[in-house]
C-alpha cells in the first residue's frame, strides 16, 4: 500500500501530475493515494521533493536518493538501465 505523511506532504501536486493512472488527488490540502487503482509503479515515491510518499510493499531503506555526483552505471549494465527506467513525460505542444 503507498500512503502519504500528511505533516511532510506540501500539496506541490508533482505526484498528481506524474501519475500514470490518475490515482492521486488532494484531499483537505494534502496528497491522497486511492490505492485501489494503483499500478504500484513508485513514480509518486521518486518525484515527492519531500519524501512525504512510502509504500510497504517493500523496504523504503533500499530507495536511495539520485545524488548527480555519486550515481553511475556500469557499461554493461546501461542498456538494462535504459530498457527498466520508469518515467512519464508531460509533453508540450511547443517547439523544443
Amino acid at each position: 500500500m503507498f500512503k502519504v505523511d500528511r505533516e511532510k506532504c506540501i500539496a506541490c501536486t508533482q505526484c498528481i501530475q506524474d501519475c500514470p493512472v490518475r490515482v492521486i488527488s488532494l484531499k483537505d490540502g494534502k496528497a491522497d493515494i486511492n490505492n485501489e487503482g494503483c499500478i504500484k509503479c513508485a513514480h509518486c515515491i521518486a518525484v515527492c521533493p519531500v519524501d512525504a510518499v512510502s509504500s510497504d510493499d517493500y523496504n523504503m531503506d533500499e530507495v536511495k536518493p539520485y545524488n548527480k555526483e555519486t550515481f553511475t552505471v556500469e557499461a554493461e549494465n546501461l542498456l538494462n538501465f535504459i530498457k527498466f527506467r520508469r518515467s512519464v513525460r508531460r509533453f508540450k505542444n511547443k517547439p523544443v
